[in-house]
């Protein structure tokens, strides 16, 4: 992986070799940490997801191998 601290969805995906569908829904299941990279003007989370070079690190080693 690059020295990049965090990566969008996309690139998470391309670095893990999977889907970036597969990424997001590892993100909503809870299985990868990521943030959003901005809040609406009620201050909930939106935007692109953005995973961080450690969490997608963490998850991709624990998955299993096929």
């Amino acid at each position: 992986m690059s020295d990049t601290l965090y990566l969008d969805r996309k690139a998470a995906a391309k670095a893990c070799g999977v889907s970036p569908d597969y990424i997001t829904k590892a993100i909503k299941a809870g299985k990868l940490r990521a943030k959003r990279s901005g809040k609406n003007e009620d201050g909930d989370p939106v935007g692109k997801y953005l995973v961080s070079r450690v969490a997608l690190e963490e998850w991709f080693s624990g998955l299993e191998d096929a």
